[in-house]
C-alpha cells in the first residue's frame, strides 16, 4: 500500500489537474479507513471534473460510509 501512495503522489505532481488521479488517491485513503481525507479528495475531483457522475457517486458513497460509521459507533 505504501508503494501505491508513493506512485499516486508522483503521478499527481506530474498531472495535478487530473481528476481520475485524485479519484484514485481518494480510493486509496478510503481503503485504509481515512474517510475524511477521501471525502476531501473526492470534493477536489468533482470540482476538477464536474460532469463526471461517477466521481459524484463516489463522493456520495464515502459520505454515506462516514455517516454509517458514526451511527454504528454510537
Amino acid at each position: 500500500m505504501d508503494v501505491l501512495f508513493i506512485l499516486i503522489d508522483r503521478a499527481l505532481k506530474s498531472e495535478p489537474n487530473n481528476a481520475k488521479l485524485v479519484d484514485t488517491q481518494a480510493r486509496l485513503f478510503a481503503a485504509v479507513g481515512l474517510l475524511d481525507r477521501a471525502i476531501a479528495l473526492m470534493h477536489e475531483a468533482v470540482i476538477k471534473k464536474p460532469d463526471d457522475a461517477r466521481l459524484a457517486d463516489a463522493l456520495a458513497y464515502y459520505q454515506s460510509a462516514k455517516k454509517l460509521g458514526a451511527t454504528l459507533s454510537n
